[in-house]
């Protein structure tokens, strides 16, 4: 095994999720499925989750009323058991942001030794969205999430801008999609490999390196700030691999 890996899991995926909220101004009225991916970073410096995604399919209809399609072999632990990693194994879970379909999981407690790792400007946007945005957030999360209530998930790790996670793993606050959206560099063998989040939601929506290749997501809270930030993480990163598109599944990175 290299030293450093970041691997994609098939965590199922959504079903009828609206085409323009993955990428702006595009597909209006367009239904397209979005894969569930929980990403592993491996490292001799520790083992981190990236999103630990949105839960089971019970669970994803019981509190927003979505389908998820999910076979057994992908509950996150059977995807990583596959692997020979055990949730005691893991150290770190990272939330690159915390609409449902990223966090809802939590409520699992699937690693109960882990570090939460979350942006501050992520939990100041999600206790008070814009209207139009409330509906992306699931309230049982956050009132275990908010330190203003029973903070009732252990290890929540606070950060407020870039952060150092490992040697070869550094937290990237992007801004766009939310407010607190980080991205995850993971420095490999072979380069800088960056988890976008969804700033870039499908692959479709990176062609390049420069304003014109890029497509932002249809959700979305400032685009100044997602330029910004897809500029950043295009200047520190050799590959980018978007959150919801299922080419990604079946490779290593490393």
């Amino acid at each position: 095994m290299a030293s450093t890996r970041v691997i994609p899991l098939d965590c199922g995926y959504i079903t009828d999720v609206e085409h323009s909220g993955q990428q702006y101004l595009r597909g209006f009225g367009q239904h397209i499925c979005t894969q569930a991916v929980l990403w592993l970073v491996q490292s001799v410096h520790g083992t981190a989750v990236v999103d630990i995604g949105p839960g089971t399919p019970e669970l994803v209809k019981e509190r927003h009323g979505r389908t998820l399609v999910q076979a057994p072999d992908q509950h996150p632990l059977a995807a990583l058991e596959r692997l020979g990693v055990k949730p005691e194994d893991v150290d770190v879970v990272v939330q690159t942001h915390l609409h449902w379909d990223h966090c809802l999981g939590l409520d699992l407690e699937l690693f109960p030794g882990a570090d939460i790792f979350i942006q501050r400007a992520e939990l100041a946007y999600a206790a008070a969205p814009y209207p139009a945005h409330a509906g992306l957030y699931d309230a049982t999360v956050l009132h275990r999430l908010l330190p203003a209530f029973d903070r009732g998930y252990r290890n929540v790790k606070v950060i407020d801008g870039d952060f150092k996670l490992f040697k070869d793993c550094l937290l990237m606050k992007t801004p766009g999609h939310s407010p607190g959206t980080q991205a995850t560099l993971v420095t490999t063998d072979s380069g800088v490999v960056a988890i976008a989040s969804d700033n870039l939601p499908l692959q479709a929506s990176w062609s390049g390196r420069t304003l014109e290749d890029w497509i932002p997501p249809g959700v979305h809270v400032n685009l100044d700030e997602f330029y910004a930030s897809m500029t950043r993480l295009t200047a520190a990163a050799d590959v980018v691999l978007p959150s919801h598109d299922a080419s990604v599944l079946g490779q290593i990175f490393d």
